[in-house]
């Protein structure tokens, strides 16, 4: 039987051995889970009773991210599929029935084997490591293609039968395959009697792989059952382990003491200011870079196992006297020796409790503090994630899981909205058991597919049907449009790839996005179903001929009676012809009509009653009477050329859009159009804005300006209002830029008129210092350019300090500038440090004081913006082109 104290010195065993996959058998674990059981191994198990059967698969750490798939055919056979480096390996445990089972049940098992080996490809690995509880004896007479002749007595029935299962599937037995003493072939020894009854096979194609195979003697694990044990090479580069990430310590910030030298340490970091930097990149990397010197960080090495805390020294000595024990019983079978054993088998479990008890009632305790309850939360979310079988996926659910529900299930209940009782579905059986597993597993693929395949232009379109407004439309298109992702799964992770259709994974958002479109779909279903049935409505023939009659003129004239989808048609086309149709393009109206509309209106009746008189809508009947008081007649007017495709109205609309939002797409003008009825092309909506007075262009790239760095902005231009332009030749403009190898930023086009590129919503938002292919320094003055330098690490204070040192006065002679030139540098961190700032004083520098966010005042801007673009129309190919094209223009 598995216990929890058993599992741990498992643990220690096959670490001890070196042993990677271990099957194990009589688990008598009930459930369908997985489970740490020390030192990193993790144990795959099922049970269906507590009391008998059972089996499970023991995994190493490095190999459990590598299983695929885990079958749990009975609690007598098991699967699991790994992948190593490319090489698909099934691991299968299996524990066959005793010999005085019945026949029923030992068939069973082997049916159960069979399907598992049939549904594994045949160019995948396999090895079977089960209690077959048979013989196959010694010598292979007959049977030399899947067994060796080092066996143990003599063959009996449950022994063939394993033979005949080998032949079926071409596998061979190992353990027979390997000379080695008889002690190292007996699996089992039990009241003097010894013999083999546990084999590990394998198909015959990879015998090869296999160098050594042997029971391993003298662990105390079992009381009967001995390891067998044997070595299997894959042909593979062997995966480097992966390193745990090395956290910082941040949990130490609980502590007052740990709290005030962090804030010391980082005063001193930002030069002593007390306010962070506006740019978060420089201020994330300062506060991380002092929470790792003050706080420390981790070690990287694997975490305790939080479930095996007990396992001290004491029980480890305790195991290790019983281990030695159990070896000397079974080198000499005496009555003492024996004693000897039981009384350190009773000591281990009486070590193994009062350790337990020890470390568990100090987790009690620190569990009932406030801190504590975190941890309990903590423990809990940990044991949840080590049950799972395979992270990268949900298995199905099982016959035995839809069994178990249904004897669960209490009988005289309500029923539900099908009107169906859990009664019934007891009286199918196994029947209704097949049937709602599988109804169960269609319903939840369906489920975790519904939220991925959402069309996002039927997304849009819902949305603004369920009366949205259009401003949060373009917040949610904004949300999902350029989104991007990887797929992380057992045999690596994938290369990032847009993501063009579905909702967001795990955003609060998307259910109710997805409610929306359901609803909509819904409606829509309803309103077809209502269509549906008007179009399956016969239209009625003349009244004067009857049905008998309409028959005998059709076949005197030799015409076919009409078919149902013909009927359908032509209910179809009669009542798109009428006067309340839908359809957004109707017939022109007779002149006759128009007349009487005017008439009826200069006799005093309102829009509407003339509507509903003559069966016109009331906007129809408006604009004819509104074209009549200007022009004083109702005929169509002569016109040059073609009509305009967009009527004044949506023109209006969509030049109202645009203004609104100046980031709609020509295909999103295109698919309101359509909805409301006009069918135009792009060229057709960029046609109609040009002559609106409204242009295309490329957003412009401006900084993010808050109220505090407008008042700044305003403070700096009236203090420089009356400077004269001497003064601004005087003046050396410097910055740090980015160039990227592959072209510029990514552009977003905007409606907008003319001299309006600076407005708000006609822009793009940027944040300084983010990070590029290279970075270059440079300065200039009125006079001509100064240097320009790459940046080949990353800037400090001190890098910073050294390239003005080595250029900014080099660049000022150059230029010959006049006596008393000023400085101007931005105020990033590396600028306005205390160091640089003193070492500028030192120098004499005079120093432009600067406003933050301040970008566009700087005339630099202008020049790396052309050298941009000189760059990118050469189109350097690699960082090495890329600099020394900017070093040339």
């Amino acid at each position: 039987m598995f216990t929890e104290r058993k599992g741990r010195e498992l643990a220690d065993v096959m670490e001890r051995r070196k042993v990677d996959i271990l099957c194990v058998q009589e688990t008598r674990w009930k459930g369908s889970k997985a489970r740490s059981i020390g030192a990193g191994f993790k144990l795959f198990y099922y049970g269906v009773d507590s009391k008998r059967n059972g089996v499970g698969v023991v995994l190493k750490e490095e190999f459990v991210r590598n299983v695929l798939e885990v079958k749990r055919v009975s609690d007598r056979v098991m699967s699991l599929k790994l992948e190593i480096e490319g090489v698909m390996l099934n691991v299968v445990s299996g524990y066959a029935p005793q010999v005085g089972c019945e026949l029923e049940e030992k068939e069973r098992f082997w049916s159960e084997l069979d399907e598992v080996m049939e549904s594994i490809p045949m160019g995948e690995r396999v090895l079977i490591g089960a209690d077959f509880n048979g013989h196959v004896g010694e010598g292979n007479t007959g049977d030399e293609e899947v067994m060796g002749k080092f066996g143990v007595k003599e063959r009996n029935l449950e022994g063939q039968m394993v033979v005949d299962f080998a032949k079926r599937m071409d596998m061979g037995v190992v353990n027979t395959y390997f000379q080695k003493r008889e002690e190292h072939r007996v699996t089992y020894k039990s009241g003097g009697r010894s013999t083999q009854v546990d084999y590990i096979l394998c198909r015959r194609g990879n015998l090869k792989e296999i160098s050594d195979c042997k029971v391993v003697v003298g662990e105390s694990v079992a009381r009967q059952h001995r390891m067998v044990v044997c070595r299997m090479t894959l042909m593979v580069c062997k995966k480097k382990r992966a390193e745990i990430e090395k956290k910082t310590k941040w949990w130490k910030l609980k502590k007052e003491e740990c709290c005030e030298e962090f804030r010391q340490k980082l005063r001193q970091a930002l030069g002593g200011q007390v306010v962070l930097p506006d740019d978060w990149e420089t201020t994330a990397e300062v506060i991380r870079e002092t929470g790792r010197k003050v706080l420390g960080v981790s070690s990287g090495r694997r975490k305790e196992d939080k479930e095996t805390w007990w396992w001290n020294e004491e029980v480890q000595d305790s195991i290790q006297r019983k281990r030695l024990a159990k070896k000397n019983w079974d080198m000499d079978r005496t009555e003492e020796n024996r004693q000897e054993y039981k009384e350190l088998q009773r000591r281990v479990k009486r070590e193994v409790s009062k350790a337990k008890q020890k470390a568990y009632e100090e987790l009690y305790t620190r569990l009932d503090t406030r801190e504590g309850e975190k941890d309990l939360y903590r423990l809990a979310r940990q044991r949840d994630r080590d049950g799972k079988d395979v992270q990268q996926k949900v298995d199905k659910i099982r016959k035995d899981e839809v069994r178990k529900a249904l004897k669960r299930m209490k009988s005289g209940k309500a029923v539900g909205p099908d009107d169906i009782p859990v009664e019934v579905w007891k009286c199918l059986g196994e029947a209704a058991v097949e049937f709602l597993a599988s109804l169960f597993n269609r319903v939840l693929e369906n489920l975790e597919k519904a939220y991925d395949r959402v069309p996002r232009e039927e997304l849009w379109y819902c949305m603004r049907k369920s009366g949205v407004a259009e401003k949060y439309v373009r917040v949610v298109q904004d949300m999902h449009e350029r989104s991007r992702t990887v797929v992380r799964c057992a045999v690596g992770q994938t290369e990032e790839f847009n993501v063009e259709v579905g909702l967001h994974q795990g955003s609060a958002l998307s259910p109710f996005l997805f409610a929306i479109v359901m609803d909509q779909l819904s409606e829509e279903v309803i309103e077809q179903r209502e269509v549906e049935r008007e179009e399956t409505r016969v239209p009625e023939y003349p009244k004067a001929r009857g049905e008998h009659a309409n028959a005998t003129y059709t076949a005197e004239a030799g015409i076919e009676p009409p078919t149902l989808e013909y009927k359908r048609h032509l209910s179809t086309t009669s009542n798109s012809q009428t006067p309340n149709s839908t359809m957004a393009k109707t017939k022109e109206l007779s002149k006759d009509t128009r007349n009487k509309i005017v008439d009826l209106h200069q006799a005093g009746k309102t829009e509407s009653a003339i509507g509903k008189q003559l069966g016109v809508k009331k906007s129809t009947v408006g604009a004819i009477i509104r074209k009549w008081k200007t022009y004083k007649t109702t005929d169509n007017l002569p016109r040059s050329g073609a009509p305009r495709k967009i009527s004044p109205r949506g023109v209006k609309m969509i030049t109202r859009t645009v203004s609104k939002n100046p980031r709609t797409t020509r295909g999103d003008l295109v698919n309101d159009l359509q909805r409301a009825g006009t069918k135009v092309t792009k060229a057709t909506i960029s046609n109609t804005l040009r002559r609106q007075g409204l242009k295309s262009c490329s957003a412009r790239r401006v900084p993010l300006l808050k109220p505090v760095h407008v008042r700044a902005h305003l403070k700096f231009a009236r203090e420089h209002l009356d400077d004269p332009e001497e003064d601004w030749e005087n003046v050396i403009w410097s910055d740090e830029t980015k160039i990227e190898l592959f072209g510029k930023n990514s552009t977003c086009r905007v409606w907008r008129r003319k001299n309006a590129e600076l407005h708000p919503k006609n822009t793009i938002p940027t944040v300084k210092h983010g990070g590029g292919n290279i970075m270059l320094w440079g300065c200039f003055s009125a006079k001509g350019p100064g240097r320009l330098i790459r940046v080949k690490e990353r800037m400090n204070g001190a890098m910073y300090r050294e390239i003005l040192s080595k250029n900014l006065l080099p660049s000022a002679r150059a230029l010959k500038m006049k006596r008393g030139w000023v400085f101007q540098h931005d105020n990033d961190p590396k600028h306005t440090a205390r160091a640089t700032k003193e070492w500028l004083r030192k120098k004499h520098f005079k120093v432009l004081e600067w406003p933050s966010q301040s970008p566009d005042l700087n005339p630099i801007e202008n020049l790396w913006r052309e050298l941009k673009i000189r760059v990118a129309q050469r189109q350097p190919q690699n960082i090495t082109a890329l600099e020394e094209i900017c070093m040339e223009e």
